[in-house]
């Protein structure tokens, strides 16, 4: 079985032990290296996505408009997550994204398309050591966003 994406071609053998499937995998980049890099996406929310690397430990936020659903709703083992990378386009956070996750550390940095900061999204979040970083295109944070948040 051939997988292609972004001009690059991945071999997959696939053994009468052995599954492969391929639909929860997707070439996500490419590294500094030219090494495909491979992770599995979540959809969370119409046109928003997270990409969580091969390992657990990262998410990539991209995507438009409003993201709608938290990352433990989706799948995603949140307790293996230690970076967050926003890419611009999202405008919205309506749900719990990231409520109760304790390995994520760090830098926040969220996007400076963001308007609008949902209920609980970060709250609970014990492990950040870096900075917050709000753009100034948020115009609203609700209640609890970022409550209990230590690091």
């Amino acid at each position: 079985m051939v997988i292609a994406s972004l001009g690059i071609a991945l071999l997959a053998f696939v053994s009468p032990v052995d599954k492969v499937y391929a639909e929860e995998y997707a070439v996500v980049g490419i590294s500094d290296d030219g090494e495909a890099e491979v992770g599995t996406e979540y959809s969370l929310g119409d046109s928003a996505k997270g990409i969580v690397s091969a390992d657990g430990t990262t998410i990539t936020i991209s995507g438009t408009g409003t993201i709608n659903k938290s990352a433990a709703a989706v799948g995603i083992d949140t307790s293996l997550l230690t970076t967050v990378i926003f890419e611009d386009g999202i405008t919205s956070i309506v749900s719990p994204l990231f409520q109760n996750c304790t390995s994520l550390t760090g830098t926040l940095e969220l996007p400076n398309t963001l308007t609008f900061i949902g209920h609980s999204t970060f709250a609970g979040c014990t492990g950040f050591t870096g900075d917050l970083i709000i753009p100034d295109s948020v115009t609203y944070i609700e209640q609890y966003a970022f409550s209990g948040c230590t690091g």
